[in-house]
């Protein structure tokens, strides 16, 4: 089976070998919006993120999974996807920790006035910020959908 990998990824040589040990003949393209390096009706599995946005899937007439690095299914043509009965994951979950800190980091960065401090640290000036408060004991909801 021909696996095509991406750049979108970065994989370890013990992880190249895992998919080499399962029977995978692996192929590699750092550019998803480059040439295929092999022909395209013999590529059967895929790890990709905008893959689909440069390459036709109708050109790929034995495709049977693909494997998304993104959470979301925007990048890919996934009606076109399901009517070929092609196998989609995406990358579920895997975002949940990373977006729920840098929610909390733009929430302090806005009342604790990050970008004022940035400014100031790039002009070399440090004026005093008269309308600073203390966060402590403050309380902040953070709502959103699904995982992220």
């Amino acid at each position: 089976m021909n696996l095509l990998l991406t750049g979108c990824f970065s994989y370890s040589e013990l992880q190249i070998q895992k998919l080499k040990d399962l029977g995978y003949s692996i192929y590699f393209m750092q550019h998803e919006a480059e040439g295929v390096p092999l022909s395209v009706s013999e590529v059967d599995a895929i790890v990709c993120n905008g893959f689909f946005l440069h390459h036709d899937i109708d050109t790929f007439s034995n495709l049977k999974f693909i494997q998304l690095t993104s959470a979301g299914f925007d990048r890919v043509p996934v009606d076109k996807i399901k009517s070929r009965e092609i196998k989609l994951f995406n990358a579920r979950g895997v975002y949940s920790t990373p977006m729920a800190e840098w929610a909390l980091f733009r929430v302090l960065e806005y009342y604790k006035r990050g970008w004022f401090f940035g400014q100031e640290q790039k002009s070399g000036r440090w004026t005093k910020h008269r309308e600073l408060k203390e966060i402590f004991g403050t309380k902040v909801a953070v709502i959103g959908a699904g995982n992220v």
